[in-house]
């Protein structure tokens, strides 16, 4: 009889129930912190999309004030409502370039009756627990004559 032929055979009913056995293993002692570190990222996307909003929010409320306040020129007053605003951590950037003049406010080419605000790489940054993250992103706005936040450009 052949031998050699036999060892195969033998063999793999063996190394199929070692893997099954280590499978079974795997899953037992796999710990579920997946979800928590999830949480993590999700709390640090939701604390930049939340700050976006409130500077646009900001923005569009400064900028109503601005217009009704009917002064000249319009970039000094939107400076000076913006200024009354508390600036939250991660949004300096978009404050400071306020402060410096750093935008550009002027008539929409297409409708001379609204208003076009932009500008260029603002950075937001949020932190929580060990995870830091910054947003890069540039501010296009229109806004009607009588200040009221119209469309994103």
């Amino acid at each position: 009889m052949r031998r050699k032929a036999q060892v195969g055979p033998i063999l793999l009913p063996i190394v199929a129930l070692g893997l099954v056995a280590l499978t079974l293993y795997t899953f037992a002692t796999f710990s579920d912190k997946i979800q928590s570190s999830s949480l993590d990222y999700t709390s640090v996307i939701d604390s930049l999309n939340n700050k976006e909003f409130t500077i646009q929010e900001d923005l569009a409320i400064a900028f109503k004030e601005a217009i009704l306040s009917k002064n000249t020129p319009l970039e000094t007053e939107l400076q000076k409502n913006i200024a009354l605003f508390s600036v939250q951590p991660g949004t300096e950037n978009f404050y400071g370039k306020i402060s410096r003049n750093e935008f550009s406010l002027s008539s929409n080419p297409t409708n001379p009756l609204q208003y076009k605000f932009e500008m260029q790489d603002v950075v937001l940054t949020t932190e929580a627990n060990k995870n830091i993250a910054t947003r890069h992103i540039s501010l296009c706005l229109l806004f009607d004559s009588q200040g009221n936040f119209i469309s994103y450009c």
